[in-house]
């Protein structure tokens, strides 16, 4: 079943000369997790402000649950959508305790209810034992886990997260992505996820939406997004992609598949069948691996990017100027 659906929703702010999101369709099906993603100003938070009721489209219509929340002759505020928001900064009550702010959104129950409800929230996120504390006292990780537990508390139709990630050193980063995933899986709850880090948007997401000066340019699954881009917009917001080589242009690499990751790619020390001819023009150091960047033999290197190959770095040296031939290394 439908979860979310915008129909032709546009929003143009006041003063603007163009939407900041402009004749968009988008569905999301229930229990789904949805990334969107694009660069800075390409309408994602537009979209997710619209979504929560915090602003009205311009034009076109949004339906939660089939209810019909935004649009011509329709409008339901914020708080009656079954809408669960978890802010980038966590956004806690800092005069209450992470008792207080979980159970905020917990009206309607009797004492006993809302006690069961309130600590099988907090065992949920595995800070029963900081029901006393306030928010100034955790980490950042901790109010983080404590917010997406105060947005899931009223059982909302959707969970809508807003870059609850950015503010966080990578290795708490990965451990409480992994964490908020697991959680939103147990419960099996919808989500819209709007972020800048395409590596969170891949790992989390079920589908992914790519915006770009706020249209939607790409959707799909996310490995299909991933392997199969539209452009080079889309392909080189998730890390380095290399343009199809033209005298490759007749491989059949699948459709739609003009761009190549550089770990698709395969140095070789000696031609073979498949193999494309190249001079290796400079290396990288990337830690875990090896950046080796070359052009085919014969290009215009003044109007031709050289192509990027990842190896293993324990692989073969490539010295700057030897000849090398490159491979697909898989058809994905």
């Amino acid at each position: 079943m439908t979860c979310l659906e915008l129909k032709g929703v546009s929003k143009r702010y006041d003063g603007a000369v163009q939407d900041a999101l402009h004749a968009l369709d988008l569905e999301i099906e229930e229990g789904e997790i949805l990334g969107v993603v694009g660069a800075s100003g390409s309408g994602k938070t537009t979209l997710l402000r619209l979504v929560a009721g915090l602003e009205s489209p311009t034009t076109g219509e949004l339906r939660i649950g089939g209810l019909k929340v935004a649009g011509e002759g329709a409008w339901v505020p914020p708080e009656k959508r079954g809408v669960g928001l978890v802010f980038q900064e966590g956004a806690l009550f800092p005069h209450m305790t992470v008792e207080a702010n979980v159970a905020y959104g917990l009206r309607g129950l009797s004492k006993e209810e809302r006690m069961a409800r309130l600590h099988y929230l907090l065992a949920m996120v595995n800070l029963r034992a900081a029901a006393l504390r306030y928010p100034h006292e955790l980490s950042g990780g901790e109010r983080q886990r404590i917010a997406l537990a105060r947005a899931l508390a009223p059982n909302p139709k959707m969970v809508l997260l807003d870059e609850p990630f950015s503010n966080l050193d990578p290795n708490l980063r990965t451990y409480l992505r992994d964490q908020l995933l697991a959680i939103i899986r147990k419960v099996n709850a919808t989500a819209l996820v709007v972020t800048h880090d395409t590596q969170d948007a891949l790992v989390i997401s079920d589908r992914l939406a790519i915006l770009r000066d706020g249209q939607l340019v790409q959707h799909g699954p996310s490995r299909d997004v991933y392997h199969t881009p539209n452009d080079a917009y889309c392909a080189r917001l998730f890390g380095p992609a290399n343009a199809l080589p033209e005298a490759w242009s007749g491989v059949a690499v699948g459709k739609g598949r003009p761009w190549i990751r550089p770990r698709e790619l395969e140095l070789l020390e000696n031609e073979a069948p498949g193999t494309l001819e190249v001079q290796v023009h400079a290396t990288q150091f990337l830690g875990d691996q090896l950046g080796v960047l070359v052009y085919p033999i014969g290009v215009d290197r003044a109007h031709e990017e050289p192509l990027l190959v990842h190896e293993d770095l324990y692989g073969h040296l490539h010295e700057v100027g030897a000849t090398r031939w490159i491979r697909l290394r898989s058809i994905v």
